[in-house]
């Protein structure tokens, strides 16, 4: 199963993007929320919450001196039995002084922590591309995978 692929246990990335940007990538894992009250805010306003949150959250940072946005497109590869089909998700974000975020956060509002079944069967494994100031090229290639248990980045690739 793709889940035992060793992961990166580095969570800071340098790329070189076009024009010589430099775009640094920094991801802060979180401990699985097995049932625990979770909140996140987003410029002092509370834009998701939960009282007994499953899942995983990760808290990624991207900073870029020369650049004023970054453009996402995240599209699944596989995914477990138990979910829904998701197609592909493209956004694009602005940089404020040379700084975005993202949260990612995969799971659902329960009582209580999963079975070890059903940790088998909910999990997605995604392919991130990241495009700066509207390239076509992406500047960098992530492949992440979501489960009840944690959020792990498998690959980071520059392009």
């Amino acid at each position: 199963m793709f889940i035992q692929t060793i992961l990166l246990l580095a969570s800071e990335f340098t790329f070189t993007a076009p024009r010589a940007a430099v775009v640094r990538l920094e991801v802060e894992f979180q401990k699985p929320y097995l049932g625990q009250k979770l909140e996140l805010h987003s410029a002092g306003q509370k834009i998701y919450a939960a009282d007994r949150f499953v899942g995983a959250v990760a808290l990624v940072r991207y900073r870029c001196k020369t650049a004023k946005t970054i453009r996402e497109r995240v599209t699944v590869l596989e995914q477990g039995p138990d979910l829904g089909e998701r197609p592909p998700f493209e956004r694009t974000v602005k940089l404020v002084g040379g700084l975005v975020s993202d949260i990612q956060l995969f799971g659902y509002e329960g009582a209580e922590a999963p079975s070890a079944e059903e940790v088998k069967r909910h999990w997605r494994r995604f392919r991130q591309e990241l495009f700066l100031d509207g390239e076509q090229r992406p500047f960098a290639v992530l492949e992440w995978v979501h489960a009840l248990d944690g959020i792990r980045l498998l690959a980071a690739k520059g392009q």
